[in-house]
Order: C-alpha cells, then structure tokens, then sequence
C-alpha cells in the first residue's frame, strides 16, 4: 500500500477523488485541468489497488482486461510526454476541443467540451470519438464496479 498523501490514504480514498474529478467534468467539459486531473488519477488507481512489484502481474491483467484503461493509459502518459502516440498503449488517438463554430458540433449540447479520438479496441466498443465528460461517467462505473463502490 502507498504510502498516505494527505486524506488519500486507501485506493477507495483516490476513487472518491476520481469521483469529484468526473464532478468537475460535467459542470465545465471544456476544463482540461480537470481531464488531465482525472485520467491520471483514473490510471494510477491500478497502481494503488495493485502496487509495487508484487502487483505487477495483476496489473497488467486488469488493463488487458479493459479498453478503459487502455485510454486512461494513454491520455496520462501521452500528456504527461506531450504524445499521444504510443502505438503499444492503444485507445486514443487525438484530443479536440468542440464547441458551436465547429462544423460536427452536436447542438443538443451547446457548450464547448472535450472529445477524444479513439483507435483500436477503445474505438470498437466506444466508438470513433468520445466526449471526455461523457467518458468519465463511464470510466466510474467501471472502477466502482472494480472496487465494489458506489458510483
């Protein structure tokens, strides 16, 4: 177990915090301080739930299990090396901001957001693109089903 940093002690304690990150999401999908926020902490609660060396095979296994992991992957490194463009990691492809000028900008939603762009098997379960916010909700669920939380 890691050691504590603050209040985040356990891995439920950094799911609370995916959880307000995902918050922050859908009151303002424009927020790429929020979104970087939340796909690094989404990807590093692999590393809480199964650390160190003795955790690695589970690891591993958990992201073999999930596309959405493989994006969590991807954005939090890909950003955190200015690329996303690790072949290896899968999952996304592009990011994008959208907003009304844009000719594909979906109108039923009228603000301006942030969309990723997905390849390989991220792209065959969740489609060619994604909305970051709507993506979030998503990727909740699944932890919380993972660590057997509420949502």
């Amino acid at each position: 177990m890691p050691e504590a940093w603050f209040e985040l002690k356990t891995p439920g304690d950094l799911f609370a915090k995916l959880r307000a990150d995902c918050e922050r999401l859908q009151l303002e999908p424009a927020d790429s301080h929020a979104a970087f926020d939340f796909f690094v902490t989404a990807w590093h609660l692999v590393d809480w739930l199964h650390p160190g060396d003795a955790g690695k095979v589970a690891r591993e296994a958990l992201v073999n299990r999930s596309p959405l992991l493989s994006m969590c992957r991807r954005v939090a490194n890909g950003v955190k090396h200015f690329e996303l463009g690790d072949p290896r990691t899968g999952g996304v492809s592009e990011t994008a901001v959208e907003g009304p000028f844009d000719r594909t900008f979906d109108f039923s939603f009228d603000r301006v957001r942030l969309v990723l762009h997905l390849d390989g098997a991220a792209r065959d379960a969740y489609g060619e693109t994604v909305q970051v916010s709507e993506l979030a909700r998503t990727i909740v669920a699944w932890w919380a089903a993972e660590l057997q939380l509420e949502p």
